[in-house]
Protein backbone atom coordinates (compact mmCIF):
# COMPACT_ATOMS: atom_id res chain seq x y z
CA UNK A 1 0.00 0.00 0.00
CA UNK A 2 1.37 3.48 -0.67
CA UNK A 3 1.77 5.81 2.41
CA UNK A 4 -0.63 8.41 1.20
CA UNK A 5 -4.77 7.61 0.82
CA UNK A 6 -5.56 8.25 -2.78
CA UNK A 7 -8.03 10.77 -1.48
CA UNK A 8 -9.14 12.47 1.79
CA UNK A 9 -9.59 9.08 3.94
CA UNK A 10 -10.71 8.74 7.63
CA UNK A 11 -8.45 7.22 9.74
CA UNK A 12 -9.73 3.64 10.86
CA UNK A 13 -10.96 2.92 7.07
CA UNK A 14 -10.21 0.16 5.69
CA UNK A 15 -9.17 -1.07 2.55
CA UNK A 16 -11.39 -3.27 0.15
CA UNK A 17 -9.02 -6.27 0.55
CA UNK A 18 -9.54 -5.87 4.45
CA UNK A 19 -5.41 -6.22 5.17
CA UNK A 20 -4.94 -2.40 5.09
CA UNK A 21 -6.17 0.16 7.66
CA UNK A 22 -5.73 3.88 7.42
CA UNK A 23 -4.69 5.31 10.83
CA UNK A 24 -4.88 8.62 10.07
CA UNK A 25 -1.15 9.21 8.51
CA UNK A 26 -0.27 5.68 7.01
CA UNK A 27 -1.63 2.14 5.86
CA UNK A 28 -1.39 0.18 8.85
CA UNK A 29 -1.28 -3.99 7.99
CA UNK A 30 -4.17 -5.40 9.83
CA UNK A 31 -5.90 -8.96 9.96
CA UNK A 32 -8.68 -9.21 7.50
CA UNK A 33 -12.11 -7.86 8.17
CA UNK A 34 -14.15 -10.60 7.62
CA UNK A 35 -17.37 -9.26 6.26
CA UNK A 36 -14.69 -7.41 4.27
CA UNK A 37 -12.96 -10.22 2.50
CA UNK A 38 -16.47 -11.50 2.20
CA UNK A 39 -17.94 -9.07 0.20
CA UNK A 40 -17.82 -9.94 -3.43
CA UNK A 41 -14.42 -8.73 -4.94
CA UNK A 42 -16.02 -7.03 -8.62
CA UNK A 43 -17.92 -7.59 -11.29
CA UNK A 44 -18.43 -10.69 -12.88
CA UNK A 45 -16.95 -11.04 -16.58
CA UNK A 46 -19.09 -10.67 -18.95
CA UNK A 47 -18.16 -13.52 -20.69
CA UNK A 48 -19.30 -15.81 -18.32
CA UNK A 49 -22.52 -13.93 -17.80
CA UNK A 50 -23.09 -14.24 -21.65
CA UNK A 51 -21.89 -18.00 -21.65
CA UNK A 52 -24.64 -18.98 -19.22
CA UNK A 53 -27.00 -16.97 -20.71
CA UNK A 54 -26.47 -18.51 -24.08
CA UNK A 55 -26.65 -21.78 -22.33
CA UNK A 56 -29.68 -21.50 -20.67
CA UNK A 57 -31.37 -20.78 -24.30
CA UNK A 58 -29.67 -23.88 -25.30
CA UNK A 59 -31.41 -25.27 -22.38
CA UNK A 60 -34.80 -24.06 -23.83
CA UNK A 61 -34.33 -25.20 -27.33
CA UNK A 62 -32.99 -29.05 -25.78
CA UNK A 63 -36.13 -28.96 -23.84
CA UNK A 64 -38.19 -28.37 -27.01
CA UNK A 65 -36.28 -30.76 -29.01
CA UNK A 66 -37.61 -33.21 -25.75
CA UNK A 67 -41.82 -32.20 -26.71
CA UNK A 68 -41.37 -32.51 -30.07
CA UNK A 69 -41.25 -35.65 -32.31
CA UNK A 70 -37.24 -36.72 -32.68
CA UNK A 71 -37.62 -39.81 -34.60
CA UNK A 72 -40.82 -40.57 -36.94
CA UNK A 73 -41.36 -44.67 -37.70
CA UNK A 74 -43.64 -45.86 -40.89
CA UNK A 75 -46.48 -48.70 -39.74
CA UNK A 76 -45.11 -52.14 -40.69
CA UNK A 77 -44.54 -55.29 -39.03
CA UNK A 78 -47.96 -54.83 -36.67
CA UNK A 79 -46.92 -51.80 -35.35
CA UNK A 80 -49.23 -48.37 -36.60
CA UNK A 81 -46.90 -45.40 -37.62
CA UNK A 82 -46.11 -43.07 -35.05
CA UNK A 83 -43.02 -40.97 -33.05
CA UNK A 84 -40.97 -40.74 -30.21
CA UNK A 85 -40.91 -37.55 -27.65
CA UNK A 86 -40.87 -37.45 -23.98
CA UNK A 87 -44.53 -38.74 -24.13
CA UNK A 88 -44.24 -41.75 -25.88
CA UNK A 89 -41.24 -42.52 -24.03
CA UNK A 90 -41.46 -45.35 -20.65
CA UNK A 91 -42.05 -43.17 -17.27
CA UNK A 92 -37.97 -44.14 -16.32
CA UNK A 93 -36.70 -42.58 -19.76
CA UNK A 94 -39.36 -39.30 -20.11
CA UNK A 95 -38.07 -38.85 -16.13
CA UNK A 96 -34.53 -38.73 -17.01
CA UNK A 97 -34.88 -36.12 -19.40
CA UNK A 98 -37.40 -33.76 -17.37
CA UNK A 99 -33.56 -34.56 -14.45
CA UNK A 100 -31.84 -34.27 -16.93
CA UNK A 101 -33.06 -30.75 -17.97
CA UNK A 102 -33.43 -29.45 -14.33
CA UNK A 103 -29.38 -30.18 -13.56
CA UNK A 104 -28.88 -28.29 -16.92
CA UNK A 105 -30.30 -25.66 -15.72
CA UNK A 106 -29.44 -25.72 -12.06
CA UNK A 107 -25.73 -25.48 -13.48
CA UNK A 108 -26.12 -22.40 -16.09
CA UNK A 109 -27.50 -20.73 -13.11
CA UNK A 110 -25.28 -21.24 -11.02
CA UNK A 111 -22.67 -20.53 -13.62
CA UNK A 112 -24.05 -17.07 -13.93
CA UNK A 113 -24.61 -16.37 -10.41
CA UNK A 114 -21.68 -17.86 -8.10
CA UNK A 115 -19.08 -15.61 -7.61
CA UNK A 116 -16.24 -18.39 -7.10
CA UNK A 117 -13.90 -18.73 -10.30
CA UNK A 118 -13.09 -22.82 -9.49
CA UNK A 119 -17.23 -23.35 -9.37
CA UNK A 120 -17.76 -21.32 -12.44
CA UNK A 121 -15.13 -23.50 -14.22
CA UNK A 122 -16.46 -26.45 -12.58
CA UNK A 123 -19.71 -25.44 -14.15
CA UNK A 124 -18.81 -24.14 -17.27
CA UNK A 125 -16.67 -27.78 -18.03
CA UNK A 126 -19.69 -29.70 -17.09
CA UNK A 127 -22.16 -27.56 -19.28
CA UNK A 128 -19.22 -28.55 -22.01
CA UNK A 129 -19.83 -32.05 -21.28
CA UNK A 130 -23.54 -32.15 -20.80
CA UNK A 131 -23.63 -30.45 -24.61
CA UNK A 132 -21.17 -33.15 -25.66
CA UNK A 133 -23.18 -35.61 -24.46
CA UNK A 134 -26.51 -34.54 -25.58
CA UNK A 135 -24.63 -34.40 -29.28
CA UNK A 136 -23.26 -37.53 -29.26
CA UNK A 137 -26.97 -39.27 -28.36
CA UNK A 138 -28.09 -37.20 -31.77
CA UNK A 139 -25.44 -38.54 -33.75
CA UNK A 140 -25.83 -41.85 -32.35
CA UNK A 141 -29.59 -41.50 -32.63
CA UNK A 142 -29.45 -40.11 -36.52
CA UNK A 143 -27.01 -43.44 -37.27
CA UNK A 144 -29.63 -45.84 -35.79
CA UNK A 145 -32.54 -43.82 -37.59
CA UNK A 146 -30.83 -44.13 -40.93
CA UNK A 147 -29.91 -47.78 -40.51
CA UNK A 148 -33.74 -48.80 -40.17
CA UNK A 149 -35.75 -48.69 -43.56
CA UNK A 150 -39.15 -46.70 -42.94
CA UNK A 151 -37.53 -44.71 -39.84
CA UNK A 152 -36.97 -40.80 -39.99
CA UNK A 153 -35.26 -38.11 -38.41
CA UNK A 154 -37.83 -35.45 -36.93
CA UNK A 155 -37.59 -31.91 -36.09
CA UNK A 156 -37.02 -33.01 -32.44
CA UNK A 157 -33.49 -34.45 -33.89
CA UNK A 158 -32.44 -31.12 -35.15
CA UNK A 159 -33.15 -28.91 -32.22
CA UNK A 160 -31.49 -31.54 -30.16
CA UNK A 161 -28.49 -31.14 -32.06
CA UNK A 162 -28.73 -27.44 -32.27
CA UNK A 163 -29.19 -27.24 -29.07
CA UNK A 164 -26.43 -29.13 -27.92
CA UNK A 165 -24.07 -27.00 -30.05
CA UNK A 166 -25.19 -24.03 -28.18
CA UNK A 167 -24.72 -25.47 -24.80
CA UNK A 168 -21.23 -26.20 -26.37
CA UNK A 169 -20.40 -23.06 -27.01
CA UNK A 170 -21.98 -21.31 -23.93
CA UNK A 171 -20.01 -23.45 -21.66
CA UNK A 172 -16.98 -22.25 -23.95
CA UNK A 173 -17.82 -19.06 -23.41
CA UNK A 174 -18.45 -19.09 -19.96
CA UNK A 175 -15.07 -21.36 -19.35
CA UNK A 176 -12.89 -18.51 -21.26
CA UNK A 177 -14.31 -15.89 -19.10
CA UNK A 178 -13.86 -17.78 -15.55
CA UNK A 179 -10.03 -17.15 -17.02
CA UNK A 180 -9.95 -13.79 -18.26
CA UNK A 181 -8.37 -11.10 -16.33
CA UNK A 182 -11.88 -9.59 -16.19
CA UNK A 183 -13.09 -12.27 -14.07
CA UNK A 184 -12.89 -11.00 -10.27
CA UNK A 185 -14.52 -13.28 -8.12
CA UNK A 186 -13.82 -14.11 -4.59
CA UNK A 187 -11.16 -17.16 -4.07
CA UNK A 188 -12.57 -20.36 -2.51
Amino acid sequence: MSMQPPQAVAAGTRSPDGYWVWDGTQWMRTTPDVAAAAAPQGRRSPLVIAGAAVSIGAIAILGASYLTPFETYDAGQGYPAGSYTLFTLDFLQGAALVVQVIVFLGTAIAVMAVAHRMIVAIGSGALVAFGVHELTDSIGLVGSVLSVSGDHIAVGTILNVIGALALIIGGVIALLGAFSGSQRVAPL
